[in-house]
């Protein structure tokens, strides 16, 4: 396998210096998910360990409807836009999107977590850094904002990500985004001109359900219990 720094060259696209993979290089999965950002503890997740419940249709559809978006890709039209509360797997869907663009159709994706990327940007220095890392996440193929609008935002911070967005919405560069905010709620909290943009750029994704991590592990939590008293039983 050619080195990684031997894979890869700079060329200029739109007016912007990209790195582009040379033609005949071999790709370096673990490479590619180690810089798409995937956190450690969501490195295992997929769509088929992804947890469904008859209870909650919703949870079938929004897998199938995410599966579908990384077998179509890049045929696709927009982006995604997944919607439930906390512990209903919206995290695991992004994730196993972007192994499975990554692995198996090379694309360049990045993960991030919507906290850290206001911090990051809060902690760059002024100008030139902060344009830099605005280009960064504006320029990545597929960008996976996780937890989008976890936090208020301050008005400099939300110049950053209404620029992010039309950034890639301009661009025609697909972005995903998970969030426990829907309809008015979610306006409430990112202003009405940044909803409209992400409505007009992305398919919404309901998922009605309960947080299941908690129901997991309760049950998890009931079988051991009962497992140390059929133990002593013995």
């Amino acid at each position: 396998m050619m080195k990684k720094s031997d894979d890869w060259e700079i060329v200029e696209k739109d007016g912007k210096l990209i790195a582009v993979r040379k033609k005949g290089a071999v790709p370096d999965y673990d490479y590619m998910l180690q810089k798409a950002g995937i956190p450690k503890a969501f490195m295992d997740r997929s769509f088929e360990n992804f947890m469904l419940d008859s209870s909650y249709p919703s949870l079938s559809k929004a897998k199938t409807t995410v599966q579908r978006y990384a077998e179509d890709y890049p045929a696709v039209e927009g982006g995604l836009l997944i919607m439930g509360p906390s512990g209903t797997g919206k995290t695991h869907l992004a994730v196993a999107l972007c192994k499975k663009l990554i692995e198996e159709k090379e694309v360049d994706c990045l993960f991030v977590d919507f906290r850290e990327a206001l911090r990051e940007y809060s902690v760059v220095q002024q100008g030139e850094k902060r344009e830099e890392y605005l280009n960064y996440l504006s320029s990545v193929e597929l960008l996976v904002i996780d937890d989008f609008a976890s936090r208020s935002m301050s008005d400099w911070e939300e110049d950053f990500i209404f620029r992010l967005v039309n950034r890639r919405y301009l661009d025609n560069r697909h972005l995903v985004l998970t969030t426990v905010f829907r309809g008015k709620t979610l306006e409430e909290k990112i202003g009405y001109r940044l909803r409209s943009r992400l409505y007009e750029m992305c398919r919404e994704i309901n998922i009605e359900a309960v947080d299941y991590r908690s129901k997991v592990r309760r049950a998890d939590y009931r079988s051991t219990i009962e497992g140390e008293k059929d133990g002593k039983e013995d």
